[in-house]
């Protein structure tokens, strides 16, 4: 899935300086490390017995890279996106460097909710580089199943960019993005080291991205399940009694990829037939792309209106009956997004474009894309551009943005292509990307980059 509204920041600042272009015979093998001062978020969730309410906890550690007056964070659980009449978070108690107090704005917000922007200010201006203590008390309430990052039919509950999520965008600022009403991602967020503990009924299984304790019993006939992530932009979360299917899936280079996959009571389909399609497509991406940014991988099955996924770090929700691509383009997100990461309101294409194209390298679709280069609309608008129209968005965004980019590797040579592609993965893993950080990996292609220039990519 993907996308939001157009970004605004808290203070205008340059673009981080364009990469260097990169040398058509770079190996361009390994992955940059994290930045040794990013974010640490700890995260506490108990689901109710109904399986219907989250309560949360959240304790966050940020040292900015700059100086700042205030914390952002985004609530986007109140957006007007899907099927979330009833859905919602609500923070209770917010305190900043032992300072209690919260502003709200909507933000696009819906009505009747806290809306999704919540400010924290400081008692003066925090120089960069010093850590800021945050703590967040919340509740989330989950709607009923839908095409959505969040859900419960009463005995399985999910949810996804529900926690107040801190909006920082290194190197630039703070990002207010208005929420939008079509499905997809909206959030902009550094990669945190994150750890989260889920409290649930005993019966239930936990899945999440990160690296799992053993589940220790709680009070009150239930379990508590712990999970390590160093390198988390976002969190999803599903809990209920799965069945669960595993199994280590070779790879090109390096050891098995250990992958589970939970499927919720009520579907007619199972793990295995998933797996299947991970055995196959994952070490087609590996190959392309280099190793899977993360020690292993879940994915959750729940219940949904439409055949779906939607992607986060080392976890995939799967909505509905998950049909062959899907499961493919969801993989194909740990790199673009959960590796290399984007401004999803305003950059769409960046994860969305590139996810579909590696789609098709892996499962060419019946038909040529080449007739997608035609459609009308620039595959580098924001999400805001296209107010409501979902099937535009997604002609434009997803199917023109992937056309432009085979176009690309075609007139390019594939090989050269791909080593930039690669080159831009390990240069710009674990940061935020820009357009202009594609364009500086292409400088040597002049021919790709042409393709760009005319669908409007950059």
């Amino acid at each position: 899935m993907g996308g939001v509204a157009g970004t605004s920041c808290e203070v205008s600042s340059p673009a981080r300086p364009a990469a260097p272009a990169p040398r058509p015979a770079r190996s361009c093998t390994q992955y940059l490390p994290p930045d040794p001062n990013r974010p640490v978020v700890t995260l506490d969730f108990e689901v109710s017995a109904d399986h219907r309410t989250v309560t949360g906890r959240e304790h966050v550690v940020f040292r900015p890279d700059r100086a700042v007056h205030e914390l952002v964070f985004r609530l986007w659980p109140n957006g007007p996106e899907g099927g979330r009449v009833h859905a919602s978070l609500t923070v209770h108690r917010a305190s900043v460097n032992g300072l209690t107090g919260f502003h709200l704005a909507s933000a696009g917000g819906r009505p009747g909710t806290q809306g999704t922007l919540l400010t924290m200010p400081l008692s003066a201006s925090h120089r960069s580089g010093s850590p800021i203590t945050a703590d967040l008390d919340f509740t989330v309430r989950l709607p009923s199943p839908s095409w959505d990052r969040m859900g419960s039919d009463g005995r399985t509950a999910w949810w996804a960019s529900a926690h107040p999520m801190l909006a920082w965008q290194p190197t630039v600022g703070w990002t207010r993005d208005p929420a939008s009403p079509l499905p997809g991602e909206t959030a902009t967020s550094a990669v945190a080291a994150t750890a989260v503990t889920v409290t649930a009924p005993a019966a239930d299984q936990v899945l999440t991205g990160g690296a799992a304790d053993p589940p220790r019993p709680a009070p009150g006939r239930r379990r508590r399940w712990h999970f390590v992530a160093p390198t988390a932009r976002d969190v999803a979360v599903a809990v209920g009694p799965f069945r669960l299917t595993s199994a280590e899936i070779a790879v090109p280079a390096g050891p098995p990829v250990p992958v589970t996959v939970g499927v919720a009571p009520g579907l007619d389909w199972g793990g295995p037939a998933v797996l299947a399609e991970v055995r196959r497509a994952l070490p087609q991406l590996v190959a392309r792309f280099g190793p899977v940014p993360f020690p292993a991988l879940r994915l959750a099955g729940v219940p949904g209106l439409v055949s779906s996924g939607i992607e986060y770090p080392a976890m995939v929700l799967l909505l509905g009956r998950p049909q062959q691509a899907v499961v493919t383009h969801e993989l194909a997100h740990q790199w673009f997004y959960g590796l290399v990461g984007n401004n999803q309101a305003r950059d769409p294409w960046l994860d969305e474009a590139f996810a579909t194209y590696a789609e098709a390298l892996v499962d060419p679709p019946p038909a040529t894309y080449t007739h997608r280069l035609t459609a009308a609309g620039r595959v580098g608008a924001s999400m805001a551009s296209f107010g409501t129209d979902y099937a535009r968005y997604s002609d434009v965004v997803y199917e023109k943005g992937a056309a432009a980019l085979l176009a690309a590797r075609h007139r390019a040579g594939a090989a050269a292509f791909d080593s930039a592609l690669r080159c831009y993965l390990t240069d710009l893993a674990w940061q935020v990307a820009t357009p202009t950080d594609v364009a500086a990996h292409l400088r040597h292609l002049p021919v790709a980059l042409a393709v760009l220039h005319r669908v409007g990519a950059l």
